[in-house]
């Protein structure tokens, strides 16, 4: 399909950041709906779960949802960040850690992996083709 899509594509020889987010956004809403089907054990859930989509989605629900879990959504949102800032200041951040003692580079490295230690759900899930 992607190598099709490629030939047809009115947007391939389009390079702006308007149309590449439109594209990013369009691949992540397709591959958010494909996992739906991977992750229900099921085709009724499927279908409560569109329905529940389509017809009550719970919007007055968006607030208590981010205040509830706000550390996770910071974690997303610093995650995009460091995603799309320029690689010139990535470059920058990366030079001064590896300029640092190697007992700087251990206690960061420890904070990292204390805050998504604090960040990680309660249930692991299992990997998904372990399930076919």
């Amino acid at each position: 399909v992607h190598k099709l899509w490629a030939k047809i594509s009115p947007f391939k020889q389009s390079n702006t950041r308007t149309v590449n987010f439109l594209l990013m956004l369009f691949t992540l809403t397709f591959i958010s709906f494909t996992r739906i089907f991977f992750r229900s054990s099921s085709l009724e859930i499927v279908d409560a779960i569109f329905y529940r989509i389509t017809n009550n989605l719970g919007l007055d629900l968006v607030i208590k949802i981010i205040c509830g879990y706000k550390l996770v959504f910071a974690a997303i949102a610093l995650g995009y960040l460091v995603h799309w800032i320029p690689e010139t200041i990535k470059e920058k951040y990366r030079t001064w850690f590896a300029s640092q003692s190697f007992v700087v580079m251990g206690l960061l490295v420890m904070v990292a992996v204390f805050f998504m230690y604090q960040l990680m759900s309660g249930e692991m899930q299992p990997f998904i083709y372990f399930q076919f």
